[in-house]
C-alpha cells in the first residue's frame, strides 16, 4: 500500500511538471510573429511604384540606412489612425520610416486625397503577399542597413513613435 501511495505521487508529480512545461512552451512561442520574412532574412529587391506612378526599385529606398518598413491597408480603420497621426511628426523624424499598400487603382485614389506629409509606395498583391508575405494590417518590419530583417510585428503609433525616439 505505502509503495502505491509513492508511485501515485511520483505520476502526479511527473505529469504536474510536464503540464507546467507545456504550458511555458506555448506561452512562449505565443508571441512569435509568423507573418513577414524571418528574422535575419535579406530584404528581397522589389519594384515600388510612387504615387506619381513612378516606378523605383525597394534596394533605392531603403539604401544604406536602418529603416522602419510599415504596410497598411487603405480600409483598415486603425491604418488611417496612424496615417493621420503622422501630421503630427516633422518629416525629418519620418525619414527612415517608409510606408506601403497594396498597387490598386482605390488605394491610389485614396493616397492622392489624404493630407499627409510622408511619401506612400505602392506594391503589387504577389510582392506584399507572397514575397513579403505579409498578411495582416498594419504590419512593420524594421530592417538594418544591410536589408536584413531585425523586428516585425503588429504596428501601431507606439511603433512609430519608439522607432523615432
Amino acid at each position: 500500500m505505502h509503495n502505491q501511495i509513492i508511485i501515485s505521487l511520483i505520476l502526479i508529480i511527473v505529469c504536474y511538471i510536464s503540464l507546467q512545461c507545456f504550458t511555458i512552451y506555448v506561452l512562449k512561442n505565443a508571441k512569435k510573429v509568423r507573418s513577414g520574412p524571418a528574422l535575419g532574412e535579406r530584404i528581397h529587391d522589389l519594384e515600388v511604384i510612387n504615387v506619381n506612378q513612378k516606378k523605383i526599385k525597394f534596394s533605392t529606398l531603403l539604401d544604406s540606412q536602418s529603416k522602419l518598413i510599415l504596410f497598411v491597408d487603405m480600409d483598415c480603420t486603425h491604418c488611417k489612425s496612424i496615417i493621420q497621426s503622422l501630421n503630427l511628426f516633422n518629416n525629418n523624424v519620418l525619414k527612415n520610416v517608409e510606408f506601403f499598400t497594396v498597387n490598386s487603382k482605390e488605394n491610389l485614389e485614396q493616397l492622392k486625397q489624404i493630407n499627409t506629409n510622408q511619401d506612400f509606395y505602392l506594391l503589387s498583391e504577389e510582392d506584399m503577399f507572397e514575397k513579403l508575405k505579409v498578411q495582416f494590417f498594419p504590419f512593420y518590419i524594421e530592417v538594418d542597413r544591410n536589408k536584413i530583417v531585425q523586428k516585425k510585428g503588429y504596428a501601431s503609433n507606439n511603433t512609430i513613435i519608439e522607432y523615432v525616439i
